[in-house]
């Protein structure tokens, strides 16, 4: 958020607005007040009954102000339900969870569950695009719930080299910087499908870079 100040910070007017970027987020970093709120919440709750209860009852609550507001039945913000309560913590207990040791069992099928799980979310699309009459961007889905432990255990299932810091690293790394590449795909005219394509092909050339050879300085350096 600090680095991106420079941004957005002139087109702050005045303290509420800049407490609520600060409670949501500038643009596509509104994960990271809810990275901060998902953590404290997990402090808070402590118990994993209560994490998983609260995840479940949170997300659930997310999910149901998402179909009124894109079936238009209610006029709510997007920053009221796409926040780090109702979207961000029902993953991060999720993985907390899934390090305190829960759901070891579902280990041994973790290959097959995570392609179930991927039909699921293919499927849950469908449904969305016709609640929201195909007008409407999706930002939670209740199979997406099931879909990332699936794929994280499948993952870890895999046999092969991999070093889980330097992945989450390069992960982190082009999150933080795709932000600065819409921004500057905007500044030169790409918008739509073509500037989508553009931050893409820009992401993943540049994981493709942190990716080979040693570990880049500048990877070390931020992360």
């Amino acid at each position: 958020m600090a680095i991106y100040l420079p941004i957005y910070g002139p087109d702050l007017t005045g303290a509420g607005h800049a407490a609520r970027t600060l409670v949501f987020g500038y643009f596509h970093l509104w994960f990271l007040p809810g990275l901060l709120v998902s953590a404290l919440l997990v402090w808070l709750l402590r118990r994993s009954g209560r994490i998983g209860g609260a995840a479940a009852l949170l997300a659930a609550t997310g999910l149901g102000m998402q179909v009124l507001v894109l079936s238009g039945q209610a006029q709510i913000s997007l920053d009221s339900y796409r926040n780090g309560l109702f979207t961000i913590f029902p993953f991060f207990a999720a993985g907390v969870l899934l390090a305190q040791g829960r759901g070891r069992w579902l280990e041994r099928r973790a290959l097959p569950l995570a392609g179930l799980s991927l039909l699921a979310v293919l499927g849950e699309s469908l449904i969305w695009y016709r609640i929201a009459g195909g007008g409407w961007g999706v930002d939670m889905m209740a199979s997406l719930l099931l879909a990332a432990p699936a794929l994280f255990l499948a993952a870890k299932a895999l046999p092969g080299p991999g070093d889980g810091k330097r992945i989450a690293s390069m992960a982190a790394f082009v999150y933080f910087s795709h932000v600065m590449m819409m921004i500057v795909a905007s500044r030169f005219g790409l918008e739509g499908d073509v500037k989508a394509l553009a931050v893409m092909a820009l992401c993943l050339g540049l994981a493709a870079w942190l990716g080979i050879g040693t570990r880049r300085p500048v990877l070390a350096f931020f992360t």
